[in-house]
């Protein structure tokens, strides 16, 4: 075993090379961190408890690769928990070596702030567990700065409990060993006091119904702003009450002019409530009348008082889950109202509410592209951080199938999705601004697809809009993009980063708004293609899409389909020894060449039992002309690897 320096060092000179290409598990970076994670469990295995973990990423490279120490016998992982992390710089000047906890399950339970919150409060309790780790120079806060944007970069800060900054020149054959031994036997005090990380037991979410104004008349103002509100405005700022009964009284002087009004208990116990009892992640309904549900989201704000709103200016910010309308039975006509107290309501209302039936659906919908649902939510993951994605493959491998998947999933409805092609001749002009002949036949400045989705997606803010472009590699970015390209990175979108458009009349300003996401595909088997600039590498994301004879999906899918078990493993067999030669060409060809089981996947149930006749139809017509443009120039070749299609 080498010294655990050169590890180190190695990692630091090779991590932002690999980060600028596509994810490849052969790249240096994937394998130094391999060889990591030997030197980090020769340091801890003295403990039979303790286990190691690692990560550069999946699918694509991450801004900050990790590698963690945990024990076992705790319910700690990347998702919740607490362990001993290493988190490298994103310019790999250095890394952080922490006690820090997981923060996928906190956020998703409390949402950004309240998780934030519940991290920063737990962190509090480990640093008196562990305050004499200050004496061997360990910092007792979470000020790092990993130099990464967006996503769960910037989550790691909250987590952090503890830390030591090491640079790319520190120590890391003696003093590194040193400070990683200190902190597992820190570590083994916070894990013997038994916290709870977890986040599933520390706060009980309340569950309310809220109605949205007379005749749901603030429901679009909900909707748009995130919000929800409640009126009896004339009270002014609700927090300044002391009591329900000072609200009460206040109500009667100011909305009860004679007896016969109604009484304003109900109406004083929905304003305290709102204040003093609906908290960060509680769960709410808003109704329609008594008989409808049309939205389910999570409270993220606290109470805020607005004068400036014309009505309705006491409010909170809300998450929308899932925006739907819902019969149900009567229920209160009350404004707000806890339901707490009544949970098998709540358990209905959260079943009609949730997007559980379409997630079912989508599961069902996978099974035919023969992917994980892992692998797709972590593509719908990536693309909600990083606003761009690109799917590369060769042809056939479903690319396009899942890029639609991914559009609906994103913009919820077909209106908002915009498709288009790239090719070699594909200009600036078309896709922005630019000359064009109108109906007329003269030339006039017309806008091209990108400014229409941009000003369609400003105009609809509280929408999610996806632009879809095929074959973005067949095109020249710089020349199709211009002086656009870099606002469509995650933190250059909006008007304070806009910018003046070429051949735009009166200096139009133009942006690009934070609810347009680029989903984008590429063939990597093109002969005529250049290498992908880094320019555009280093805005989109990528995700490697390959051939999946082999899995037992696909022959599932066949089999189903009603091909017969003979050709299934004709298919099979003969297709993978035709990409694995092809594979195996790299000096020409290699992965990026081989064919894709979308040519064998018939959209509907064929009606006999097909078999030969139908393989082989797809082998003349659609396989052989492209084996044939693979190795126009070694014709025997060709014919060596179509003979191999046909036994």
């Amino acid at each position: 075993m080498r010294a655990t320096s050169s590890v180190f060092k190695d990692i630091f000179e090779n991590y932002q090379k690999d980060y600028e290409g596509p994810f490849d598990s052969s790249k240096p970076s994937y394998s130094l961190f391999k060889e990591l994670d030997e030197h980090i469990k020769k340091i801890v295995d003295s403990d039979d408890n303790l286990e190691t973990h690692w990560s550069v990423g999946k699918g694509n490279w991450t801004q900050v690769p990790w590698f963690a120490v945990r024990d076992r016998t705790t319910k700690s992982s990347a998702q919740k928990g607490i362990g001993i992390v290493g988190l490298f710089k994103k310019d790999m000047s250095g890394l952080y070596l922490c006690i820090a906890q997981g923060t996928t399950q906190p956020l998703k339970d409390y949402g950004k702030k309240g998780g934030e919150e519940f991290l920063l409060e737990q962190a509090e309790k480990v640093r008196d567990i562990v305050k004499d780790l200050k004496e061997k120079q360990f910092k007792l806060d979470n000020e790092i700065d990993l130099k990464a944007t967006g996503g769960v970069a910037l989550t790691y800060k909250p987590s952090v409990c503890v830390h030591k900054y090491m640079s790319a020149g520190y120590d890391f054959d003696v003093q590194f060993i040193d400070d990683l031994s200190d902190l597992v036997k820190a570590y083994k005090d916070v894990v013997a006091e038994n916290l709870d990380f977890t986040s599933e037991n520390n706060f009980k979410k309340n569950h309310w119904v809220i109605g949205c104004g007379v005749n749901s008349n603030q429901w679009e103002n909900f909707k748009k702003n995130n919000l929800i509100a409640i009126g009896w405005d004339n009270l002014g700022d609700l927090s300044k009450f002391k009591s329900k009964q000072d609200i009460f009284d206040k109500l009667k002087d100011e909305y009860r002019s004679d007896e016969n009004d109604p009484d304003p208990r109900n109406d004083a116990l929905c304003c305290y409530d709102f204040v003093n009892t609906m908290k960060v992640n509680d769960v709410v309904f808003v109704k329609k009348g008594t008989s409808k549900l049309i939205a389910y989201g999570r409270i993220i704000g606290d109470y805020r008082y607005d004068e400036n709103l014309n009505d309705y200016r006491s409010i909170r910010s809300v998450e929308w889950i899932n925006i739907t309308e819902k019969d149900i039975k009567p229920i209160t006509g009350k404004t707000l109202t806890n339901f707490n107290k009544y949970p098998e309501t709540v358990d209905l209302f959260l079943k009609l509410m949730s997007n559980e039936n379409n997630d079912k659906r989508e599961a069902e919908e996978l099974k035919d592209t023969f992917f994980s649902e892992e692998f797709f939510n972590n593509i719908i993951a990536t693309l909600k951080v990083k606003k761009n994605i690109i799917l590369q493959g060769p042809p056939g491998t479903g690319k396009t199938f899942i890029s639609k998947k991914i559009a609906n999933k994103i913009a919820g409805k077909k209106e908002n999705i915009f498709s288009i092609q790239f090719h070699q001749s594909y200009s600036y002009e078309e896709f922005v601004i630019g000359y064009k002949p109108n109906s007329e036949g003269n030339f006039a400045i017309q806008k091209g697809s990108l400014i229409q989705i941009c000003e369609k997606a400003q105009q609809n803010e509280s929408e999610n809009f996806v632009m879809f472009i095929d074959e973005i590699n067949r095109a020249n970015i710089s020349k199709v993009f211009g002086e656009l390209l870099s606002l469509i990175e995650n933190d250059k979108r909006g008007p304070e980063n806009a910018v003046k458009i070429l051949y735009s009349e009166n200096d139009m300003n133009f942006y690009i708004p934070s609810n347009l996401y680029f989903i984008c595909a590429m063939n990597t088997a093109d002969r005529s293609l250049k290498m992908v600039d880094y320019a555009l590498r280093r805005r989109f994301s990528f995700f490697e899409f390959k051939p999946e004879f082999n899995k037992p999906e696909f022959k599932n899918f066949l089999k189903n389909k009603n091909v017969n078990a003979k050709t299934i493993d004709r298919i099979v067999n003969n297709i993978s020894k035709v990409n694995q030669q092809i594979s195996d060409d790299n000096f020409e060809l290699g992965d990026g060449y081989c064919i894709g089981h979308s040519y064998f996947c018939p959209k509907g149930n064929l009606s006999d039992s097909f078999g030969d006749q139908w393989y082989e139809q797809i082998i003349e017509y659609e396989i052989k002309p492209l084996i044939n443009e693979y190795y126009f120039d070694k014709p025997d070749q060709a014919s060596e690897l179509i003979d191999t299609l046909y036994d």
